[in-house]
């Protein structure tokens, strides 16, 4: 449904007689003539109030319209930006609307305004990295705004604590009986078989909740990544730096990828990391920088933390882009590594996971994973 837009806001009526209106007789003062005064004014107040209300819902959704329209827009602009030959157009228009919640008409205002998109037979199909950007902005993407929260609850709550209990287990998107081989927090590589409940493999890891703090000299720089203008990237583009210099536009690898030679140029020590992002009920797959302090590899994620500021609602003055989000990063390898295999076919898999938050101070972190299939 289209909402009526207004050319002009309701005019204010005039009053039907002047707000002190000369008497027939200077000495002629009546009660009820000021009574009927009153009552033609408020007669006419009344009126106008009914008119404002009548027109203000079409007033408002006009200025909301405008300030959309130009909100959209501008992010349609900056998607533009990505070659559209990197583009994979693997989303149609009822994928759209279910996981990000872009409906039919939100679809072809954006395509008016210049989205990049294909349309066969009358089938509209579009990037997924373009339609998260918006939904993410315009606020319809429920099901990526929840995990956002998930993460922000799972970053504060971990950090509380001096250390945290987690259990993940891996369930491969595979039939029970196959064959396969899961990367571990160890960096080593676990062969079992999947069993009757699907489960391939459980990890059970202690998670510091406080981190050593990062050098102030490299604060400028975390503040700088922490404001770049996040956007799923397409995968053939991969980590492209030099794009992420020129536009500002950047995923979680690229962030990654731009803080460690930022860091090595000024001669401190870093490296990217691909693992488990820790969130109950289930974990995601991740990729951020580590840089070398006098206390150990730190964790470093000023990307995420201003997602997670921006739209989870993590508190930005706790939570500052110095500060290292290490309590939910489990990392697995040093770049984009697919975690399960059955051969040489990478499979997707699902990373159930459980925290149980432990104030005893412990000397270690140890990890353990044990496979739970039949083989």
């Amino acid at each position: 449904m289209r909402v009526k837009v207004f050319d002009q806001r309701p005019p204010i009526p005039r009053m039907s007689k002047p707000l002190l209106a000369p008497s027939s007789s200077v000495n002629e003062p009546s009660l009820l003539r000021c009574l009927a005064i009153t009552k033609v004014i408020l007669a006419d107040l009344v009126e106008y109030l009914l008119v404002c209300a009548y027109h203000a819902p079409a007033m408002i959704s006009r200025d909301l319209l405008n300030s959309e329209s130009v909100h959209l827009a501008n992010m349609v602009a900056r998607l533009r930006l990505i070659p559209d030959d990197s583009r994979e157009f693997s989303i149609g228009a009822k994928r759209a609307a279910l996981e990000f919640g872009i409906d039919e008409m939100l679809a072809r205002d954006l395509i008016a305004l210049g989205l990049p998109h294909t349309e066969v037979d009358g089938r509209l199909g579009f990037a997924a990295g373009d339609l998260h950007y918006v939904a993410l902005r315009v606020g319809c993407a429920s099901a990526y705004v929840e995990a956002t929260r998930r993460w922000a609850a799972a970053l504060t709550a971990s950090s509380e604590h001096a250390w945290a209990d987690v259990e993940v287990q891996c369930v491969p998107y595979a039939a029970p009986g196959s064959d396969v081989e899961i990367l571990t927090p160890s960096s080593e590589t676990l062969r079992v078989c999947i069993g009757t409940d699907r489960v391939a493999a459980t990890f059970n890891m202690s998670m510091p909740g406080s981190w050593p703090e990062i050098e102030l000299s490299l604060h400028e720089i975390l503040a700088e990544i922490a404001s770049l203008d996040f956007c799923w990237m397409p995968e053939l583009m991969g980590a492209d730096v030099d794009f992420a210099r020129r536009t500002r536009l950047a995923d979680c690898a690229t962030a990654a990828k731009l803080l460690v030679e930022e860091c090595r140029s000024r001669g401190v020590a870093a490296r990217t990391a691909h693992g488990l992002l820790l969130s109950s009920p289930y974990s995601t797959l991740h990729n951020w920088a580590e840089i070398q302090t006098e206390g150990g590899w730190v964790p470093a994620d000023p990307l995420l933390l201003a997602l997670l500021v921006d739209y989870a609602g993590l508190d930005g003055e706790e939570w500052p882009p110095w500060r290292s989000p290490g309590a939910i990063l489990v990392r697995l390898s040093e770049c984009p590594t697919p975690v399960v295999r059955a051969g040489d076919s990478p499979l997707q898999a699902t990373f159930l996971t459980r925290c149980h938050a432990d104030r005893r101070m412990r000397g270690v972190s140890p990890t353990s994973a044990s496979g739970t299939g039949d083989g």
